[in-house]
């Protein structure tokens, strides 16, 4: 993956995008990229002031560029009405999953689900390739199947820009009182806020 500075204002990756855009045909005109003539432009829904904040940065990080992001903050009615019947350009979303994918993966990328209303299949992925891959992961007889099966589909999945990561948090943090104590070693792919692992705790006495 890039790495950058950290400054949300690096001009070494700004010119590598620019770069690749200019090689698929975009060009910047009076500051504004476009294709063909027209202005790359969309617009970024939001529900609350926590997710604006990171659609602005990520905005700002895009009109450096020339593409024109517009976020819109709309309220929590709107906001799933809109994101059910898949009517936006871009919005942010998360997907909590287990480290066993299943069927799960057919609503959120099967083509099936592309245009079912209220599915999860947000980016309206729509893949011949995504829909095999999800049936051999579901249809694996060995560990060793599936691995591969899952491999392969992770693979597909990150080679079709569904999704732009906007940011990773390595840990959790969880504030909790000094007399309660936890296990001194969790699980591999424990979570403290979405797993069992919170039940293994205890109150010391």
């Amino acid at each position: 993956p890039p790495v950058n500075d950290g400054s949300g204002r690096d001009r070494e990756m700004a010119k590598r995008a620019l770069d690749l855009l200019e090689s698929a045909g975009y060009r910047i005109e009076n500051g504004v990229l476009r294709k063909d003539g027209e202005p790359v432009s969309f617009e970024i829904m939001v529900k609350d002031r926590n997710q604006e904040r990171l659609a602005l940065n990520y905005a700002g990080s895009l009109q450096r560029i020339g593409v024109d992001a517009r976020v819109r903050l709309v309220d929590e009615v709107q906001y799933q009405r809109r994101r059910q019947k898949f009517d936006f350009d871009m919005m942010l979303g998360q997907w909590l999953a287990s480290a066993s994918p299943g069927n799960e993966q057919r609503m959120r990328w099967g083509s099936a689900s592309a245009n079912q209303e209220a599915s999860f299949n947000l980016a309206g992925a729509a893949s011949p390739a995504i829909d095999a891959l999800i049936a051999a992961l579901l249809a694996a007889t060995s560990h060793e199947d599936f691995i591969t099966a899952v491999r392969a589909y992770d693979r597909v999945l990150l080679s079709g820009f569904y999704v732009v990561p906007l940011y990773h948090a390595s840990d959790q943090w969880l504030a909790h009182s000094t007399d309660i104590a936890r296990p001194a070693r969790l699980p591999r792919y424990a979570s403290p806020m979405f797993s069992p692992t919170l039940e293994s705790w205890w109150r010391q006495r």
